[in-house]
């Protein structure tokens, strides 16, 4: 499997392989990042923090690297899994996952119930790249229901999955 090096997160704005991005509304100092370089796709997490006690402030980056293609599965994935019943072609009641095998790789889907802030929780969906993992546990980035269907970021997903299946990006 290829591996890649980290995004560089004070450039990235600069990076010609950026095809989107959206600002956390949690987290309004995060945007995330999507680029797509040759068959892959990476969703980037940059921010930049201040550590309260410290006052000391750093870029922070995380990434999810996969086959382009799994950005395809996911928008598919949640309209066809997770928003419809299970008579209609959805998960089973009482299941909150989904993977599969998109070009080689595993990818899998669920749905955290407790996401957002301490004071505002909230579920949403979390992606797991299994087939690449930092020591032992799979890669996964998760994201709150309101920044993927109130702040957009869903769509962005759904426009730059089209791009993907219609060829754009090859």
């Amino acid at each position: 499997m290829k591996k890649f090096a980290e995004i560089d997160s004070i450039n990235i704005k600069k990076n010609p392989f950026v095809v989107g991005s959206a600002v956390n509304p949690n987290k309004p100092e995060y945007t995330i990042y999507l680029l797509i370089k040759d068959d892959y796709l990476f969703i980037v997490d940059c921010g930049y923090f201040t550590n309260k006690r410290t006052k000391v402030s750093k870029w922070l980056t995380y990434q999810l690297e996969m086959p382009k293609a799994g950005l395809p599965w996911i928008v598919n994935t949640i309209e066809n899994k997770f928003f419809k019943l299970s008579h209609e072609g959805g998960l089973p009641k009482d299941v909150y996952h989904y993977a599969e095998v998109v070009d080689g790789e595993k990818l899998m889907i669920d749905r955290p119930m407790f996401l957002g802030t301490r004071e505002n929780p909230e579920p949403g969906y979390e992606i797991h790249t299994n087939s690449r993992k930092e020591g032992r546990t799979p890669k996964s980035l998760n994201f709150t229901d309101s920044f993927l269907f109130e702040h957009g970021l869903f769509d962005l997903f759904k426009d730059v999955a089209q791009k993907i299946e219609s060829g754009e990006f090859s």
